[in-house]
């Protein structure tokens, strides 16, 4: 039995293998693993208790996997939303989730960083000015203990047009 979907999909992979192929980039289930670790730690740091909303805004990347499954392996819930989610629909978002926290690609940050003042970021790379822990400072292969989890719990919320009442359109 695993104790989470990130357990679940890490269980038992060869370190050395690859789990991502990108375009510019390869990264193995070992470096992986080490980065949901990283992710988990860092928000049980910032004082993440099991059940806890993290809100994910970014495009497809080793960032947004690692934040995913981090969120998961720390016994927090997902809200993963589209980088062109519009600040009124995040609004919505955050209002309905209270979410504590929130990974932000850094090409969003200007854009939404009103409606996530009160929410503890990181952001995908180190950007000046901007308010937010940084991906890759967290990255330093700590581990954290996994909290048990089972079938009755929340792992994400997926929020579309059909339950904002909204459609989501490219800004």
């Amino acid at each position: 039995m695993t104790n989470s979907n990130a357990e679940y999909l890490l269980a038992a992979k060869d370190a050395c293998q690859p789990a991502l192929l990108l375009l510019n980039d390869t990264y193995t289930y070992g470096q992986l693993s080490s980065a949901c670790n990283s992710v988990a730690a860092c928000l049980k740091s910032m004082g993440g208790r099991k059940g806890d909303r993290v809100i994910l805004i970014a495009d497809n990347s080793f960032f947004w996997v690692a934040a995913y499954l981090g969120t998961l392996r720390a016994g927090l819930v997902c809200v993963p939303l589209p980088t062109s989610v519009a600040t009124s629909e995040l609004d919505y978002v955050l209002a309905n989730t209270e979410a504590r926290f929130g990974f932000v690609q850094h090409g969003v940050f200007a854009r939404l960083a009103p409606s996530m003042r009160k929410v503890a970021l990181v952001a995908d790379r180190t950007t000046p000015g901007v308010p937010a822990i940084s991906f890759p400072d967290i990255q330093s292969g700590v581990t954290s203990a996994i909290p048990a989890t089972g079938g009755d719990d929340l792992a994400a919320l997926m929020f579309t047009s059909g339950s904002t009442g909204t459609r989501y359109e490219r800004v």
